[in-house]
C-alpha cells in the first residue's frame, strides 16, 4: 500500500490519514509518496548505471580499434621491417642495395649458396605392348577347346610403365574375355583377341575347335 512521507518528522504513514501519527502534523501538497520517490530514485541510479556501461563499451571498441590499426602484420614484412631500418639513435643504416656479400659477391646474382632446383623427371613414354602367356612368352595366335579356360597377361615397353589395359574379343561367340585377361572358349570358331594401353594395341588370334 502507498504511503507518504511527513514533511517534519520524515517518517512515513499511510496516504489515508490526513495528520501524522508520530508528530500531529498536517499532511500538506508538499509531502511525496515514498514508494514514487523510491521508484525515482532507482530509475535515476539504472540509468546512471547503464549510461556508464555505454561509455566502457565505446571506450573499449575505441581502443581495440586504435591498436589494431598499429599493429604490424606478420604478413608484411614491410611493416615489420620499418622499426628496424635505423640504428638506436633514430639514424637510418646504410644499405647495402644487394651488392656486398660475406664472400664478397653480388647476392642479386650468381651463386648464392641455394641449391639448384631439381628439373621434373621426363614423362614415361610407352613404345610397345604384347600379349604373353602368364610365364611371359610372347602369343600371337593361340588354340583352346570349347569351355577351356586360359589366362593370358601383357608386357610392355619399358616394363616399368604403368597404364590401364583394356581387353576385347572381336567375336564373343567364339570367345569371351574377362578385364583380368581370363579367356573362355564358347563355341568352335576363330577370332581375334585385343588389347589397347594408351595409343598401343596388341592382338592374338584365338582358335577354338571342338
Amino acid at each position: 500500500m502507498a504511503d507518504v512521507k511527513c514533511g517534519r518528522c520524515d517518517r512515513h504513514y499511510s496516504k489515508f490519514r490526513s495528520r501524522c501519527p508520530y508528530c500531529g502534523a498536517l499532511r500538506s501538497n508538499k509531502s511525496k509518496r515514498a514508494v514514487d520517490n523510491d521508484n525515482a530514485t532507482w530509475k535515476v541510479v539504472a540509468g546512471v548505471a547503464i549510461l556508464l556501461l555505454l561509455i566502457a563499451a565505446v571506450a573499449a571498441i575505441l581502443i581495440m580499434t586504435y591498436a589494431g590499426q598499429n599493429t604490424p602484420d606478420a604478413s608484411n614484412p614491410d611493416q615489420q621491417g620499418s622499426a628496424e631500418q635505423g640504428g638506436q639513435d633514430g639514424t637510418p643504416t646504410s644499405d647495402s642495395g644487394g651488392v656486398d656479400s660475406v664472400d664478397g659477391e653480388d647476392s642479386t646474382g650468381g651463386d648464392n649458396g641455394q641449391p639448384e632446383p631439381t628439373p621434373d623427371p621426363e614423362p614415361v613414354v610407352l613404345n610397345s605392348i604384347r600379349i604373353t602367356t602368364r610365364s611371359g612368352s610372347t602369343r600371337t595366335d593361340i588354340t583352346m577347346h570349347v569351355r577351356d579356360v586360359v589366362t593370358l597377361s601383357y608386357r610392355t615397353d619399358p616394363a616399368d610403365y604403368e597404364g590401364k589395359v583394356t581387353w576385347s574379343s572381336s567375336n564373343e561367340n567364339v570367345f569371351i574375355v574377362l578385364q583380368s585377361g581370363e579367356l573362355t572358349a564358347v563355341s568352335a570358331g576363330t577370332a581375334t583377341l585385343k588389347i589397347v594401353m594408351g595409343d598401343k594395341t596388341a592382338e592374338c588370334i584365338v582358335r577354338v575347335i571342338a
